[in-house]
């Protein structure tokens, strides 16, 4: 019976595979991945939340109001 190692096959079916795409299609490895939202977006994001939160909280003040 034979050992099939698998960690081995699955390196080298890798390696052929990346080749095979490295050459076949070479405008692929132009493509930048897009930047994340950072630092700024993230506190634009949340202020928004915020903003969100408050307008729904002063509708509702102003709904209990008027309809007391």
């Amino acid at each position: 019976m034979t050992v099939f190692d698998f960690p081995k096959a699955r390196g080298v079916r890798q390696q052929i595979a990346s080749s095979r795409v490295s050459h076949s299609i070479p405008h692929l490895q132009r493509v930048r991945p897009r930047p994340g939202l950072g630092s700024i977006g993230t506190v634009l994001v949340l202020m928004g939340v915020g903003m969100g939160v408050l307008i729904i909280r002063f509708i509702l003040v102003f709904a209990h109001t008027v309809l007391q």
